[in-house]
């Protein structure tokens, strides 16, 4: 299963560096941050970053960080929410880093990663991270705040529930 690649490559580096797409919406940022939450609640003595700008819609969300130093990104392993192609990345300096993953749920349109999870079947990137936790959930740690960021992102980016993207599975993991 891809969610267990993925985590594996989240056990192996001490720093990540979670990446968003230009004028985020709740679904990205609720992708990005509640990500973000679950890698520190899990693995405390990595250094994890949710890097890129807020709109005034997501503020309410969560802060974002800012890496000053370039070289940071060098031995970083970069998660990419939300995003299907490179020219929509805030924050060019992701081909800096040591290893690409993207978790996307968008049609693919290039390939730009090391490891691509992209999945239409789900309606948000934030389902997408909720089936990442329940998958490896052994391993990791859920808590408030991670679930109020993806159920802000699941319930934007499905409508409130009335798209028909929406499935068994979205409904599922929002009542969780």
């Amino acid at each position: 299963m891809i969610q267990k690649t993925i985590l594996r490559k989240i056990k192996k580096y001490d720093t990540i560096i979670i990446h968003h797409h230009v004028n985020p919406d709740c679904d990205c940022i609720g992708s990005q941050l509640g990500l973000k939450y679950i890698l520190e609640n899990s693995f405390p003595k990595k250094k994890v970053y949710a890097v890129g700008t807020h709109t005034e819609r997501t503020s309410f969300m969560g802060k974002l960080d800012i890496i000053e130093d370039d070289s940071v990104f060098k031995e970083a392993l970069i998660i990419i929410v939300d995003v299907g192609d490179r020219k929509r990345i805030v924050d060019e300096r992701y081909v800096l880093g040591k290893e690409l993953i993207k978790i996307d749920h968008h049609p693919f349109t290039e390939k730009f990663c090391d490891i691509e999870w992209i999945d239409t079947s789900f309606a948000a990137a934030c389902e997408m991270i909720i089936d990442f936790y329940f998958v490896n959930k052994k391993h990791l740690i859920m808590t408030k705040e991670v679930a109020m960021n993806l159920y802000a992102g699941l319930l934007t980016d499905t409508g409130r529930f009335y798209y028909n993207s929406v499935t068994e599975r979205t409904l599922r993991y929002g009542a969780f």
